[in-house]
């Protein structure tokens, strides 16, 4: 029977979800408004960098032959010919015996093939004085030596960051074609809820999974659509559903996926048949549900707080990286020293949360005060996740594990 629970491990979970999600189509846009985006395509060069022979120094450029005998004792003068400043071109060769005044970046002048440092060099009148031999090409950048024509420079499925977007515009690109941010349904669900800031009933909490969810859409590189809330009435979630589903390219909802009478979403997809309901031996956050609707990828995320993030980190995260067009989907892995024991009970996969520090450029790590999936402040506590898998030892003190940072 389709919607019956399913017990697979957090490993198969996470291929299924990765194997039914596919890029979302792309869009040019200016460079400026590039940062954060995934490029659609990889970048080549169209010219080498530099064009030209530039100097690399302040200096005077030589031909390098000219120096061939220079010597602390027997200096070579050379007559001054003229003064380059960057983005300037100096007419005519340089002939032999003669030096040209050059600036950071300028052209060499024909027939030069050296700079010597200012630092190296000394004026006597019109003159100046070269005490020792420099070898051809000192001190300049070689055209074509950093870049080549039709190099590709940035790679496509990977994100453009401040140091990409100068890229872009050195190589002479005022737009760049990029994947279009995925579009990413929200719903909360739950009787208990209700909103931020307002008075609510007894026994009401705050809605603040749906908060947490549109934070870790948003650092996916997704657009979150805020679906809002529903109680515990499969008919209203489905409504709910159907209204935003035109717009999304991915739903996530979160509660309403354990054992309940009145866990909505299992309810819901046992009338539906449309999403399969999953209990995965990992701790925190074992309930699950995944699938389709329609053809638009559902995922339902447990009601706990903690639950709900970790498993969006370790689950969904990848799988909307991807849906963004990245080449690279999993979050950053670092190895740490554990510096206070870890507490384990169970031998199921786990990802107890964990405050990190860096001292000499390694990683240390310790347990945060709680770990209760329902405890939030463990989040606000922690700075990432260790990852422990069912072989795993208890992680003790002077122990290394792996450590996942929390994304921003």
């Amino acid at each position: 029977m389709r919607n019956r629970i399913l017990t697979i491990s957090p490993i198969t979970m996470k291929r299924r979800i990765l194997a039914a999600v596919r890029p979302v189509g792309s869009e040019w846009i200016p460079i400026e408004l590039s940062r954060g985006r995934i490029l659609a395509e990889s970048v080549r060069s169209r010219y080498p960098s530099p064009r030209m022979h530039c100097s690399a120094m302040d200096g005077y450029a030589v031909h390098h032959q000219d120096l061939r005998v220079a010597s602390r004792s027997k200096p070579i003068r050379l007559t001054v010919w003229g003064e380059i400043g960057a983005g300037e071109r100096m007419r005519g060769k340089l002939p032999a015996d003669h030096a040209a005044r050059i600036m950071t970046g300028a052209p060499l002048p024909s027939g030069a093939d050296c700079v010597v440092p200012l630092e190296r060099i000394r004026l006597d009148g019109d003159d100046v004085l070269l005490f020792e031999h420099a070898p051809r090409f000192n001190d300049v950048r070689q055209a074509g030596s950093e870049i080549g024509r039709n190099q590709i420079v940035l790679l496509g499925g990977s994100m453009i960051g401040p140091a990409q977007m100068a890229m872009l515009a050195f190589l002479d690109r005022p737009r760049v074609r990029v994947h279009r941010r995925p579009r990413v349904g929200i719903i909360s669900t739950g009787d208990e809820l209700g909103a931020v800031g307002q008075r609510r009933p007894y026994g009401h909490i705050p809605d603040s999974n749906r908060y947490g969810l549109l934070g870790l859409v948003e650092s996916a590189g997704c657009v979150p659509i805020d679906g809002g809330r529903v109680g515990d009435q499969p008919a209203i979630l489905w409504k709910r559903l159907m209204r935003i589903l035109p717009r999304a390219d991915f739903i996530i909802t979160s509660g309403g996926v354990s054992v309940g009478d009145r866990d909505v979403v299992k309810a819901l997809f046992h009338q539906k048949e449309a999403v399969n309901l999953y209990r995965l031996p990992i701790k925190p956050g074992k309930p699950q549900a995944f699938g389709r609707i329609g053809r638009t990828p559902f995922f339902g995320l447990p009601g706990n707080p903690v639950s709900a993030m970790a498993v969006f980190d370790l689950i969904v995260r990848p799988a909307l990286r991807k849906l963004a067009g990245a080449a690279n989907v999993e979050s950053p892995r670092w190895t740490a020293t554990v510096t206070r024991d870890f507490p384990r009970k169970t031998r199921q996969w786990e990802f107890p949360r964990a405050a990190a520090c860096e001292r000499g450029g390694h990683w240390f790590v310790s347990p945060v005060a709680s770990q209760k999936s329902s405890d939030l402040k463990s989040m606000t506590d922690a700075d990432g996740y260790v990852i422990l898998s069912p072989s795993s030892p208890p992680p003790v003190r002077g122990t290394d594990v792996v450590f996942m940072p929390l994304p921003t």
